[in-house]
C-alpha cells in the first residue's frame, strides 16, 4: 500500500524527526491596520508558498494568523494540502495578540522536523494579548532558539521591526521591514532564503539576512535591492 504524504513526512514513532524535513510556522499579523496591505499580503504569502513548492525540499507547515485574538489554522501540514489565502480567508480587523500568537503558536508545534523555521509578519506593536506578556514569549523563544533546532524570523513594519523583535530576542540578522509597497518582495526574498535554510546543513541560524547565498542572489540585483532590510540607523521608509 502506498504511503500518504502525511505518512511520507511525519514520523510514527513519537521523539524521532523526520530527516531532511523542515517545519515552518508562519505567525501572520490579521489586525485592522493591515487592511491596507491585505491584497499584498495575500500575494505575498502565496508567492512564499508557491516558491517553497517548487525548491524540491520537503515542508511542514503551520499557520496561526492574529488580532485581537490568537487563530490557530493548522500544525504541521504537509506542504502539498496547504491552500492558499484569498480575500475571505484574510480580512484583516481588531487590534494586535501578538504574543499570545507567538505562545500559541510555538506551543502547539510538533516536534516532527530536525529544523524548525518560525516566521513573524506584523506591522503593529502588541496591545491586546491576554495569556502571554514579553517576558514569556522572550523566555520561550529564548529556550527554543537554545536548543539549537529553532531559527525565528520577525518581518516587521519600518524602523520598529527591530525594536519589536529585540524586544523578544530575536537576533537583529534576523528582522526585514516592509512597507505598503514592498511586501511581496520581502516574501520572495524570503522565499529564496528559506529554500537555501531548508537545503543547508544549519539548525539554527542568527544570520538569516546577514548572509548572501545563491538562491536569494538569484533574486536579481533589483528585487535585492528593493527589500528593506536596513537597521534603523542607516534611515528606511515609512511603515504603515
Amino acid at each position: 500500500m502506498s504511503q500518504t504524504i502525511e505518512q511520507a513526512l511525519v514520523p510514527s514513532t513519537p521523539g524521532k524527526l523526520t530527516k531532511n524535513l523542515t517545519s515552518v510556522l508562519v505567525i501572520l499579523d490579521e489586525s485592522s491596520s493591515m487592511g491596507p496591505v491585505q491584497r499584498h499580503t495575500i500575494d505575498g504569502f502565496n508567492e512564499y508558498l508557491n516558491g517553497l513548492r517548487k525548491d524540491g525540499n520537503s515542508y511542514v507547515i503551520s499557520l496561526t494568523k492574529f488580532n485581537h485574538n490568537s487563530m490557530p489554522q493548522y500544525t504541521d501540514r504537509p506542504l502539498p494540502e496547504v491552500e492558499n489565502l484569498n480575500t475571505k480567508s484574510y480580512i484583516p480587523c481588531g487590534t494586535t495578540a501578538l504574543y499570545d500568537a507567538i505562545c500559541d503558536a510555538i506551543s502547539a508545534a510538533g516536534d516532527v522536523a530536525e529544523k524548525v523555521l518560525c516566521v513573524i509578519l506584523t506591522d503593529g506593536q502588541e496591545n491586546s494579548s491576554k495569556e502571554n506578556g514579553k517576558a514569556a514569549t522572550l523566555k520561550l523563544i529564548e529556550e527554543k532558539q537554545s536548543s539549537g533546532k529553532w531559527t525565528f524570523i520577525f518581518l516587521g513594519a519600518a524602523e520598529s521591526a527591530w525594536n519589536e523583535a529585540s524586544a523578544i530576542g530575536i537576533p537583529i540578522n534576523n528582522v526585514a521591514s516592509f512597507t505598503n509597497d514592498n511586501v511581496q518582495p520581502v516574501m520572495s526574498n524570503l522565499s529564496a532564503r528559506t529554500s537555501a535554510y531548508a537545503g543547508g546543513t544549519r539548525c539554527s541560524t542568527s544570520n538569516f539576512y546577514g548572509e548572501t547565498d545563491q538562491a536569494a542572489a538569484a533574486l536579481g540585483e533589483e528585487i535585492y535591492r528593493s527589500v528593506n532590510t536596513k537597521r534603523p540607523d542607516e534611515g528606511s521608509s515609512g511603515g504603515t
